[in-house]
């Protein structure tokens, strides 16, 4: 959505042409899933939360007795969504903390109620990728057949270390950065052009299967790498990085829609 008015939402990105109906009396469900963005610390939509974890040692120093271990303070540092081919997607998760503590067999206060994930359903790459495809700013087609991604998110957190005190003091966050790491097949010249050019480009995915789904959209993005590679009865292939920026339309760097539910 890049804007709203009185009875009416712009789109861009659609796979087809919406046309007008003159119907009357005809209801229309729109569905909003959960949207994350990232924004400049003085944005009123800024949030930033730490997380403490607890491991669970059963029998660590004496049998029949667990021992609990918190990690405290922890900020989300990176994130990486691989999809690889014919294979499960993988998310992998980062997170730097201020201090570790001594196991115990003390446990803290609510932590037996920590939640636990509702949606568990694996995605599947070969059936559950929905749309995939980098394009022009104008939707104009660059590619589509990929052979692997994998898309990068950090924070660059880093600790803030004192004299007298053990672990970190502070956490500093750095730059927001999104990273794009992929291979694609080499069937048009206009990809090698983009490189070439620091042509802005524009990339989305829609991830789903019966759990719902995830629609990753980084709007304005630059394209490097280009080194093929030439297997043998095989089609060349085409290396591809790219890095997200701040649209200037969105003001984001990228958008994150989560489903509960699809039609």
């Amino acid at each position: 959505v890049t804007a709203v008015s009185s009875g009416s939402l712009t789109l861009d990105k659609l796979s087809s042409t919406l046309a007008t109906d003159p119907g009357t009396g005809e209801t229309v469900d729109l569905l909003f899933g959960r949207f994350l963005k990232n924004v400049s610390v003085d944005d009123s939509d800024f949030l930033q939360r730490s997380f403490q974890f607890e491991a669970a040692y059963p029998d660590l120093d004496s049998v029949g007795t667990a021992e609990y271990e918190y990690s405290l303070g922890n900020l989300a540092n990176t994130m990486a969504i691989n999809l690889p081919l014919t294979d499960k997607a993988t998310v992998t998760f980062g997170f730097v903390g201020t201090d570790t503590e001594v196991p115990t067999t003390s446990r803290k206060t609510n932590a037996a109620s920590a939640l636990n994930p509702l949606q568990t359903t694996a995605f599947n790459t070969s059936s559950d990728i929905a749309r995939l495809r980098i394009t022009d700013v104008d939707e104009t087609g660059l590619t589509t057949c990929f052979k692997e991604v994998t898309l990068t998110l950090g924070n660059q957190v880093t600790p803030e270390k004192c004299l007298g005190t053990l672990g970190a003091f502070e956490l500093n966050t750095g730059l927001f950065v999104v990273d794009l790491e992929g291979q694609i097949l080499f069937t048009d010249s206009d990809v090698v052009s983009a490189i070439r050019n620091n042509q802005t480009v524009t990339m989305d995915f829609i991830l789903t299967n019966d759990d719902g789904g995830m629609a990753i959209d980084i709007p304005s993005m630059t394209l490097g790498g280009g080194d093929k590679e030439f297997p043998v009865n095989e089609s060349v292939l085409l290396n591809l990085t790219g890095q997200a920026f701040g649209d200037a339309t969105l003001g984001t760097s990228i958008g994150i829609s989560l489903f509960p539910v699809l039609p």
